[in-house]
């Protein structure tokens, strides 16, 4: 399965963290800004899996508070799969250590794909996922939050890229590190960058149809089984 899967069984977790009387903000306006995700062991189909959720660490932020959700996947009592999502409450004094940006080569990344997303995407992605946040669903509720109309999930952004460019033999470990840049408007198009400077690790953009600004930017790397 995709590297990123795990994640949509995490979320529910995350949206009960985040909706919790006990947590200081509001869940809807949060910005998610970047994720990384480990696969420690190769995950099946029915597999049996314990999904355990919690808050990590506070991250500056020239924008506001940042701060890690963390995520732990286990079968039968071992480690499978980790997850960090790495949220930004805007416009409140920051704290906490330094967020590192992804280092990623990008005078290297050359276009292989092109991308059509069509209007009903965000409420797709919902329906899988359970994210339901409005900025997702309809021009009407995305206004609302200050957008022209709807935007793509970063999830379901990076879950293609990452789809899309994942070896396609099973994989016996892996790692995906993504930053979400700029909101990828629906429906709309997008294309697809990459670069390998190696047979085990990708770099990836995804940018907009004119190939000039970018929406998302991530680094993969795996071993085969």
């Amino acid at each position: 399965m995709p590297l990123t899967y795990p994640h949509v069984l995490a979320f529910p977790l995350h949206l009960l963290m985040l909706t919790d009387p006990a947590f200081p903000w509001p869940a809807v306006g949060l910005l998610h800004l970047a994720n990384h995700v480990r696969l420690r062991r190769p995950l099946a189909y029915k597999d049996l899996l314990r999904v355990e959720v919690e808050f990590g660490a506070l991250l500056r932020h020239d924008k506001g508070q940042a701060f890690l959700l963390h995520t732990r996947i286990y079968r039968r009592g071992e480690a499978v799969w980790d997850g960090d999502s790495v949220y930004l409450k805007r416009g409140v004094p920051a704290g906490g250590g330094q967020l590192d940006p992804l280092q990623v080569d990008t005078t290297a990344l050359q276009r292989v794909a092109r991308w059509q997303l069509a209007t009903q995407l965000g409420r797709d992605y919902a329906s899988v996922s359970g994210d339901y946040n409005p900025i997702h669903l309809s021009a009407l509720s995305a206004k609302a939050f200050g957008f022209p109309r709807a935007i793509a999930h970063g999830m379901w952004t990076l879950a293609r890229a990452a789809s899309s460019l994942q070896p396609p033999k099973p994989l016996a470990e892996g790692t995906l590190a993504a930053e979400f840049k700029l909101p990828m408007l629906l429906p709309g198009e997008a294309s697809l960058w990459s670069a390998s400077s190696s047979l085990i690790e990708r770099d990836i953009e995804v940018r907009d149809i004119a190939g000039e600004k970018p929406h998302l930017r991530a680094r993969m790397q795996w071993r085969l089984q």
